[in-house]
């Protein structure tokens, strides 16, 4: 998902599974606002043995003056961990910083940053209908 500003429309990067829309409003707005404001529960070493697996997800944010940030994340029980390295014009601020480290996500934001094509899907006519008997 991108977008050319920030005033824009979501331009989607592959197609909708056949039959579904987008929900109302702005769906992505959790995972595009993720990195406004971070904060870690935990940090640990990256040449911890977690951090020699390859990430279960990886995301990308682009910003609009053309630096970027990836979190690669690793998921150990009901902890989630993330490496962040940035390019472009964000990277001589924050690499120093993250280098080394993985940090432990907050459970709110791992939820956030696990999100997957259901969150932001109108839920499918028989799934509302469920809902509304109950």
């Amino acid at each position: 998902i991108r977008r050319e500003t920030a005033t824009d429309p979501w331009i989607l990067e592959e197609e909708l599974p056949t039959g579904r829309t987008l929900r109302e409003g702005n769906p992505f707005a959790g995972l595009a606002g993720a990195l406004g404001f971070v904060n870690f529960d935990g940090v640990r070493p990256l040449s911890e043995e977690i951090f020699s697996t390859p990430p279960s997800r990886t995301l990308v944010w682009t910003t609009f003056d053309g630096g970027s940030v990836t979190a690669n994340l690793w998921q150990e029980e009901e902890i989630a961990w993330v490496r962040l390295t940035a390019e472009g014009t964000l990277t001589e601020e924050t690499n120093p910083l993250w280098q080394d480290w993985g940090w432990q996500l907050p459970s709110f934001k791992a939820g956030v940053f696990q999100q997957s094509w259901e969150d932001w899907l109108q839920a499918l006519p028989e799934e509302e209908e469920a809902n509304s008997e109950d």
